[in-house]
């Protein structure tokens, strides 16, 4: 499991999963302003943000 926590990091810093030994990643790598566009973007009642991410 893996917990991110961050506070209004760079537009352009990269958020990536934590990587394991022949473990596929669940999501892809995103900058934070693609995260913050697709947060503000979408409804309250749709889909958690980070499903966009999914690979």
């Amino acid at each position: 499991m893996s917990v991110a926590s961050f506070l209004c990091p760079h537009d352009d810093s990269v958020i990536s999963p934590a990587t394991q030994h022949g473990v596929g990643a669940m999501y892809r790598d995103f900058t934070y302003a693609e995260y913050y566009k697709k947060f503000w973007s979408r409804n309250l009642d749709q889909e958690h943000c980070l499903e966009l991410f999914k690979n």
